[in-house]
């Protein structure tokens, strides 16, 4: 189910420093991080933003959102949909490691996408 495929997702790539799966009201289904507030926050930070990235790409015309990349100085957070409702989230250290990430996150979302009982 979802815990074994984003604790391996996780496990494959060294540079993961939280990684969590909720949907788009902000309810974590599951999440690792050595931080309790780390997992909050992440949650509370991707659902406000989704939700305003979301809309505005629709209001400009450029259809739905599909993915969301923060780059900062300490790393870098990627969000990928896993299904309708259902999000990806995951906060890595080293953003130069985003190719294969950002490849492999969005496979990880496919297939979460049946298990949480949503169309891919």
């Amino acid at each position: 189910m979802s815990d074994t495929e984003l604790a391996r997702f996780a496990a494959a790539h060294p540079s993961v420093r939280a990684a969590a799966i909720l949907t788009s009201d902000g309810t974590l289904r599951e999440a690792i991080s050595e931080q309790d507030e780390t997992r909050d926050a992440l949650a509370a930070f991707v659902v406000a933003l989704e939700a305003l990235a979301d809309r505005s790409m629709s209001e400009l015309g450029a259809g739905r959102l599909r993915t969301m990349l923060f780059d900062a100085e300490g790393g870098a957070l990627l969000v990928v949909p896993a299904g309708d409702d259902h999000f990806v989230a995951v906060l890595m250290s080293d953003p130069y490691a985003l190719g294969a990430l950002w490849s492999d996150a969005r496979a990880l979302g496919l297939r979460l996408a049946p298990v949480l009982g949503v169309a891919a």
